[in-house]
């Protein structure tokens, strides 16, 4: 980072919408190891039916039945998630309120109408870019989401992702090259 990006400050002014929060969380549900566990053991099921040997040990009939499953558990576990994300969101006020996070080579700022916090990077477990957005991890289970959108041009988003990854580092941060 040069000098002038080290002095850098990045005001966002952020205003989750429920589809932002949506893909966080179906991202999130989908990132974890649990996830990607259950769907390898699926896949192993699909893989051993398919090819269970001999005709007094075949299997081949439950094959339709674990299709279904797989098939049923991929098409509505995202549409559950997002049914409860839209819930969660018309449910809890602190996810609709607007927020105004700065970001600075000292750390992070968030205020809002109901609070107001400041840390240093070093507090973040994690970060994460996606095509929309940026997920800082203070834990496993709990993240800011700072949409993309929210930024003043691509510029900036580049001063953010160089000051998080300078302050946290390239390990703690997964973030897209540019």
């Amino acid at each position: 980072m040069g000098s002038d990006e080290a002095n850098a400050v990045v005001q966002v002014h952020v205003q989750l919408s429920w589809q932002d929060y949506a893909r966080f969380t179906c991202w999130h549900l989908f990132h974890t190891v649990s996830a990607k566990v259950l769907l390898v053991l699926a896949l192993l099921l699909i893989l051993r039916i398919t090819t269970a040997g001999g005709a007094a040990h075949s299997h081949s009939a439950l094959l339709p039945f674990a299709l279904l499953v797989v098939g049923v558990a991929v098409v509505l576990t995202p549409l559950a998630c997002c049914r409860a994300a839209a819930t969660s969101y018309a449910s809890h006020r602190s996810l609709r309120e607007p927020l105004r996070f700065t970001f600075s080579a000292d750390g992070i700022s968030a205020r809002s109408t109901l609070s107001f916090g400041r840390c240093s990077w070093s507090a973040y477990w994690r970060a994460f870019e996606t095509r929309d957005a940026f997920y800082l991890y203070l834990s496993r289970n709990l993240a800011q989401i700072i949409p993309k959108r929210c930024f003043d041009g691509e510029d900036e988003v580049d001063i953010f992702r160089s000051m998080a990854r300078d302050a946290m580092g390239a390990w703690v941060c997964r973030f897209r090259e540019r």
